[in-house]
């Protein structure tokens, strides 16, 4: 159930937070903005993710900070945002690429090419470097 999914989400937060642990209070921000981006709340769930991106890439969590970045490309894409989804989709994919996560690295890279797929909802863009095509 959602309901109990974020109550439970909610007193983590809290804990995590009370009791200093700032990577893990991170990580449940992250968590956050999965459950807002499923639940089609993009501002939210961009909140959220760029909350946990604050804290993860000055301490270095690397694999969490991907992820927000691929968060926020999926926010962007909701919100009918191509430009941005693509940029963010492409920092995401490199970091994944740096790290060796090859598993979420091919994922970014089919979102990538979906979306490059979307002629409606995009300009002419290049899915590789996220700029407009010439």
């Amino acid at each position: 159930e959602t309901g109990a999914g974020h109550g439970e989400l909610r007193h983590a937060l809290h804990l995590a937070e009370s009791c200093g642990e700032i990577v893990h209070y991170a990580y449940g921000l992250k968590l956050l903005g999965d459950f807002r981006a499923t639940e089609a709340e993009p501002g939210g769930a961009r909140d959220a993710y760029g909350r946990a991106l604050a804290i993860a890439e000055p301490r270095g969590v690397r694999p969490l900070a991907a992820h927000c970045k691929w968060g926020i490309a999926r926010c962007a894409r909701l919100s009918a945002n191509p430009e941005e989804a693509i940029r963010w989709a492409n920092l995401a994919r490199e970091d994944f690429g740096r790290l060796g996560l090859s598993y979420w690295e091919a994922r970014v890279s089919e979102e990538l090419a979906d979306l490059a797929s979307e002629p409606a909802m995009l300009p002419a863009c290049d899915a590789a470097t996220g700029r407009a095509a010439s």
